[in-house]
C-alpha cells in the first residue's frame, strides 16, 4: 500500500474492517481520517465534485477572462458548456443526461471558500 492510499472499512464492535485486503506489515501504525457515507458511490461522486472545485479555483484568473460573469459546467476538469443564465445551462445538461459529477459555478472574481462541516451518521446493521 503507498502513503496516503485511501481504504474503506465497515465499523462493527469497536473493531474497523477493510473492504479489501491491506498490505501492512503487522503492527504498523496508521492515522485514520474518518467520513463516514451512505455507500461508495456517494463518497467517489463527493470527491469527483472536490477535484472539479479544486480546478476552478486554480483556473478562475483564466475562465474570468473566456467566461466573464457566466456560468460554467465543469466535468472531468474541463469546462463543457456555458451560459450567462443558469438555468439553461443546467437544463442543456439534464437534456444531455449525464448530470453527475458535474458542478456547475458562477465565474466571478471572488475566491472560492471552503467549508469542512463534520457530520456524523452511525447507521446499525438490521
Amino acid at each position: 500500500m503507498s502513503h496516503g492510499a485511501k481504504v474503506t472499512a465497515v465499523f462493527r464492535n469497536g473493531i474497523f474492517t477493510p473492504d479489501e485486503p491491506v498490505s501492512l506489515p503487522e503492527g504498523t501504525r496508521v492515522r485514520l481520517s474518518l467520513a463516514t457515507v451512505q455507500n461508495i458511490e456517494e463518497d467517489e461522486e463527493l470527491l469527483k465534485l472536490e477535484r472539479e472545485t479544486k480546478f476552478f479555483a486554480e483556473h478562475q484568473a483564466q475562465l474570468q477572462t473566456l467566461h466573464p460573469n457566466q456560468y460554467v459546467a465543469i466535468h472531468n476538469t474541463q469546462v463543457v458548456d456555458s451560459d450567462s443564465d443558469e438555468i439553461q445551462l443546467i437544463l442543456r445538461i439534464q437534456a444531455d443526461g449525464d448530470e453527475e459529477g458535474i458542478l456547475v459555478i458562477h465565474v466571478d472574481d471572488v475566491p472560492v471558500k471552503e467549508y469542512f462541516v463534520p457530520s456524523i451518521r452511525l447507521e446499525r446493521d438490521a
